[in-house]
């Protein structure tokens, strides 16, 4: 009997398991028609309520375009194209691999380190991490930055760094390193963030002061101790309402789950081995905790 795996809630591939489980998982509400499944012979995964061998586990699915195309983890994502539709109220899934997102992270810590070359590893880490998001409904974002559109902006992050770490400086410069730049780069990740292939683009609407305002929070939420998980958290969900677009997000994330998680990650971190593991794990946690749906259907 074939043997299944499907995208959990928290954004990982689970399984494999029999038609058996599966049918238990989808009684108690794990599995749904919209859950990415994939079993030998499948090129793609695709939605649990768009495969035959599965409906009759499943409530009825409701008439959707077909799923658009996502290849196993660790490939290169689909570029077909699909439309955005309306997205019921769920969690955005991450299906970044372990292994992939540390080398692309490494990359960009290397490009920073030799200046010239970040331009094109920042773009590709943002972009990875753009391709392997998806709505709710399976439909894949598409990064469509190039290295050219901010080249300026990777090469005096790189510069600032190097400048800071070498003198100590944390005067005007490492303020204009540490948040006038990565402001700059957030809008350009959401301008070059489609809703599918050939979708329509995101935006960033948010003003720069109220995020300066959010930054000096944070500086002072440090000296709390443990204070910065709950700005965290708010800051998120300000930035998640201030992504415009046919899709709206909020950002459902805690300030406790925050702070245990990236405390968590910090001390096994101190062990080198499992960064890899700690990087790939909270950033599809963080992931799975924005919520996305359509203004059709919020």
């Amino acid at each position: 009997m074939a043997a299944y795996w499907y995208v959990g809630a928290d954004g990982a591939s689970k399984g494999p398991v029999e038609l058996e489980e599966l049918a238990r998982l989808a009684r108690v509400g794990e599995i749904a028609p919209s859950t990415l499944v994939w079993t030998d012979g499948m090129a793609e995964w695709a939605p649990a309520g768009s495969i035959v061998a599965l409906t009759a586990l499943l409530a009825p699915a409701p008439a959707a375009p077909p799923p658009p195309g996502q290849r196993l983890p660790g490939a290169v994502p689909s570029h077909r194209t699909a439309a955005v539709g309306d997205v019921p109220p769920g969690r955005l899934i991450s299906m970044v691999e372990t292994l992939p997102l540390f080398g692309r992270a490494l990359l960009h810590a290397l490009g920073n380190a030799f200046v010239i070359p970040s331009p094109w590893t920042g773009t590709m880490f943002w972009k990875y991490l753009g391709d392997t998001t998806r709505l709710p409904s399976g439909t894949p974002f598409v990064f469509e930055g190039q290295w050219r559109d901010i080249w300026w902006v990777f090469v005096l992050q790189a510069l600032l760094a190097y400048s800071n770490s070498v003198t100590g400086d944390k005067g005007f410069l490492a303020i204009l390193g540490g948040l006038v730049l990565p402001y700059l780069v957030l809008r350009w990740f959401c301008e070059k963030l489609r809703i599918g292939p050939g979708g329509p683009f995101l935006a960033f609407k948010g003003e720069f002061l109220p995020y300066l305002g959010w930054m000096a929070l944070a500086f002072v939420s440090i000296f709390t101790i443990v204070g910065w998980a709950w700005v965290a958290q708010y800051y998120l969900d300000w930035v998640c309402r201030n992504v415009a677009g046919p899709v709206r997000f909020s950002f459902k994330g805690k300030g406790l789950e925050i702070l245990w998680r990236c405390l968590a990650a910090a001390f096994a971190s101190c062990l080198l081995i499992p960064i890899p593991w700690m990087m790939s794990w909270l950033t599809r946690w963080f992931v799975s905790q924005i919520e996305a749906t359509t203004e059709q259907a919020a």
